[in-house]
């Protein structure tokens, strides 16, 4: 596919020269469509403005496989908590937990082994609210072959880190005993007010072998963007070039299918990748991993980020959708792509992104490979402030570009603000991205007087004077300063 220009990467021309341009990038093949489609949101985890929530969690599920009268494999949920709980008829949402609990359904033959998984799914309805499915899916005691039963906690709250710690605590009791315990367990800890971020709660529980007392310590990171990442396994996954060509994609409200056999894997980058968009927020359809019977969602005209199983991309050539790019994180390879994603993105900034998140602070982190930690890492906090920057270069002056109006609130100049760069590639970007619902939901939240004394509170704004010093280093990444040695060999080479 087309799509000139050469967003943050020098590209050998016909003849073999190298063609380097301080106005490349910002070339687009496929602008976005203007979309006003409105939807609501999980419980932010915004700063301090998050609503106290009352309970730990909303319902537990433990869903199970079993063969039907033919021999096929069929989900069926043999647990819920609260107990005697009715989904049929009663939502939509909550009705199709069994079929994410086992997207790959049909991959499973009885097992002896089987390493416990860690997974998430999300479930939208139809107002558009979101809430987390977090899942451990496990071998239950016994001998010979046997299916896995999968434990589910469903809750309005992105928050990974505890819900995993939880768990844990469900995993280390059913091993040792019945689902009595379990629910002695699940029914002494839900009562328990969610902890703010930074703060911890203290739940006095049945221990494991059902013979007394103990305490289980649930803390929040004091960063709740951070919560529900593992920015590691995104960074193991794909190359730092790769995954600025799926974030600029991202950034532009495209459709994005991720592909991995590991359900961790799928929900781990699709995660990261939307946390990577602070302080934009992904608007649209997340699916982080898709069950096969519903492939066909891959046709929706939507935008989406989507993870499916790869025996599944086979099946989307004879399918009638729109172009996407297809990611397989199992192999680090495009499998498709619409062929500008090099471009989009104005060079300096391609550049600025690629030269922070080579950095080797990052990679001999991340190889560790460590579990997730109850402080951000060194690492995630540069990948977070790496993102934070290339918005503040964009928007950190947003606001003098705002025109009151007389009846309150305020309205951006748009063509204003775009004229401000003078980089013609910086311009090119910024009006294809003033088109997404993204760019929308950010910049109304600020026009509109009733959230803009909230957003001025929010991080966002409060880092804008920290970084604006450090987002000036993009501008001296322009195409035409000479390069180091060592970097000019690096952009050189393709990844």
């Amino acid at each position: 596919g087309g799509g000139g220009g050469g967003g943050g990467r020098e590209e050998e021309g016909s003849d073999g020269s190298i063609s380097s341009d301080d106005e490349s990038g910002g070339t687009i093949k496929f602008m976005p469509k203007l979309r006003h489609v409105s939807m609501k949101k999980s419980i932010s985890v915004e700063d301090d403005d998050e609503p106290p929530y009352p309970q730990l969690f909303q319902y537990l599920f433990i869903v199970e496989m079993q063969k039907d009268s033919k021999g096929k494999l069929k989900t069926k949920i043999s647990y819920t908590f609260p107990p005697g709980l009715q989904l049929k008829g009663k939502d939509a949402a909550l009705e199709s937990i069994p079929q994410f609990c086992y997207p790959d359904i049909d991959q499973w033959k009885p097992t002896t082994s089987y390493k416990s998984e860690t997974f998430s799914f999300v479930l939208t309805d139809m107002e558009g609210n979101r809430r987390f499915g977090y899942c451990r899916r496990l071998l239950p005691a016994g001998k010979g072959p046997r299916l896995p039963e999968t434990y589910v906690i469903i809750s309005p709250l992105g928050c990974f880190s505890v819900y995993e710690k939880i768990l844990d605590h469900v995993e280390n009791r059913r091993a040792v005993s019945t689902t009595v315990n379990v629910f002695l367990f699940l029914k002494s800890i839900v009562v328990n007010a969610f902890p703010k971020p930074g703060q911890s709660v203290q739940v006095k529980c049945m221990n494991s072998e059902g013979t007394g007392m103990e305490v289980m310590r649930l803390q929040r990171l004091p960063d709740s963007r951070l919560e529900h990442v593992d920015f590691s396994v995104l960074f193991t996954a794909l190359s730092p070039r790769k995954i600025i060509k799926v974030f600029s994609s991202i950034l532009l409200e495209r459709r994005v299918i991720l592909c991995a056999q590991s359900l961790s894997l799928l929900t781990s980058c699709a995660h990261a990748l939307i946390a990577l968009l602070y302080p934009m927020e992904w608007q649209h359809v997340l699916i982080p991993v898709l069950p096969a019977s519903l492939i066909e969602f891959v046709c929706s005209p939507m935008p989406y980020i989507i993870g499916i199983h790869p025996s599944l991309v086979k099946e989307l050539d004879g399918l009638e959708m729109e172009e996407a790019l297809v990611v397989d994180l199992e192999k680090k390879k495009f499998v498709k792509k619409i062929g500008d994603e090099p471009s989009i993105l104005p060079s300096k900034l391609f550049r600025y992104l690629e030269n922070n998140l080579s950095s080797s602070v990052l990679s001999t982190e991340y190889a560790k490979g460590e579990a997730r930690k109850s402080e951000p890492s060194r690492a995630d906090e540069m990948v977070v402030n790496t993102f934070m920057t290339f918005f503040v270069y964009l928007y950190g002056n947003y606001h003098k570009y705002m025109k009151h109006l007389p009846t309150g609130g305020a309205r951006l100049q748009r063509k204003e603000f775009v004229k401000s760069f003078g980089s013609k590639s910086t311009q090119r970007f910024l009006e294809a991205f003033q088109m997404t619902q993204m760019f929308d939901t950010f910049i109304e939240e600020r026009e509109n007087p009733l959230k803009a004394e909230r957003v001025a509170e929010g991080l966002f704004e409060k880092q804008i004077p920290q970084l604006r010093e450090k987002s000036q280093e993009i501008e001296q990444l322009s195409s035409s300063a000479k390069k180091p040695k060592w970097m000019r060999g690096l952009t050189r080479r393709k990844l």
